[in-house]
């Protein structure tokens, strides 16, 4: 069964890939010494005297003034600088005004609001005091689109308001109606292990084959039941890059577009709602439950791996996907 952080991170770029001689020990004291063990103190000196080049100065320019730029909107919306009296609307109102250019100022400033606990709020200011078509018009641009991700990870988790409900639907609509040229399918991920005690008592208490996670992927968007209900964990390539470390196969179900479109909007409603376990249920029955439209009633009893076996039979996959563990 599934163990997955508590708070989803909207997508980053990957960093650039590093070449073995540059891929450095953390600089801990620890660090430091392997370093110098394993290339030597002039390797290590020159490499905290190197300088930065060019385009890292550049990079860290322009954090730097997003950073102050964010912190000066939220002091310039934040009455006497108390937390409880920031206008999250206010704040909303004038970085939709600046959207979807300045995505990266609004990631910056829901992040600068964490530790307040009051980043939800901002993110639910932002979808409730854009129209429905704002919202699509910052999904559809690239960089709007990190936006929009970063907004859902922070709406939805363990506890979801009722307010976060509504406009989680609202995000996640806008997201999926942006990607209007992407073909529609729907696939089914069964990993085949997933955090090791979780499936010891998964097998202890469901039978044999009860371990691993159950997702499905619809238009290359992820949806997963965990102990937070359901969640948007991002595009497929995101998703599956982040496990690598265990082996999965992808059913690829037989669906018309018509009701892939009416699984994804079930899927989209769903989000920041469930409850895992002490609702009776786990991935697969929700996973199950969320593709009755199509599959029928298929009931593997809590178990990913039978669940498998049981869409295998079915008659409604039209082909399988395998996705190798990588060292």
């Amino acid at each position: 069964m599934e163990h997955v952080p508590q708070e989803a991170v909207a997508p980053q770029p990957d960093p650039p890939a590093r070449s073995a001689p540059d891929a450095a020990p953390a600089l801990t004291p620890a660090g430091v010494t392997a370093l110098q063990r394993r290339a030597g103190n002039a390797a290590v000196v020159a490499m905290l005297q190197r300088e930065p080049t060019a385009e890292q100065r550049e990079a860290a320019g322009k954090q730097w003034q997003r950073r102050n730029e964010a912190a000066g909107l939220i002091r310039k919306h934040n009455f006497l600088g108390i937390p409880a009296w920031l206008s999250e609307d206010a704040l909303a109102t004038e970085l939709l005004g600046r959207l979807p250019a300045d995505w990266e100022l609004a990631i910056e400033t829901i992040a600068q609001l964490v530790q307040g606990h009051q980043d939800n709020d901002l993110a639910v200011a932002l979808c409730k005091n854009a129209s429905d078509e704002k919202l699509k018009a910052i999904a559809a641009d690239p960089g709007g689109a990190k936006l929009m991700f970063r907004i859902v990870g922070t709406m939805q988790g363990l506890t979801t308001s009722e307010a976060e409900k509504t406009q989680l639907y609202r995000a996640m609509s806008a997201i999926t109606r942006s990607r209007g040229a992407v073909p529609m399918g729907v696939e089914v991920i069964t990993f085949r292990s997933g955090f090791g005690p979780l499936d010891a008592a998964g097998e202890w208490w469901f039978g044999k084959g009860a371990k691993g996670h159950t997702a499905v992927i619809v238009a290359d968007l992820v949806y997963s039941f965990d102990e937070r209900g359901w969640v948007m964990e991002g595009s497929k390539a995101e998703y599956m890059g982040r496990n690598t470390h265990r082996d999965a196969i992808g059913q690829v179900l037989k669906v018309p577009p018509e009701d892939a479109l009416a699984i994804q909007d079930g899927l989209n409603k769903s989000i920041g709602r469930g409850v895992y376990f002490f609702s009776g249920q786990v991935c697969t029955d929700a996973t199950a439950q969320s593709l009755v439209k199509v599959l029928g009633q298929i009931d593997a009893k809590s178990n990913p791996q039978k669940f498998a076996e049981m869409l295998a039979a079915s008659g409604h996959v039209d082909s399988t996907n395998t996705y190798a563990k990588k060292p």
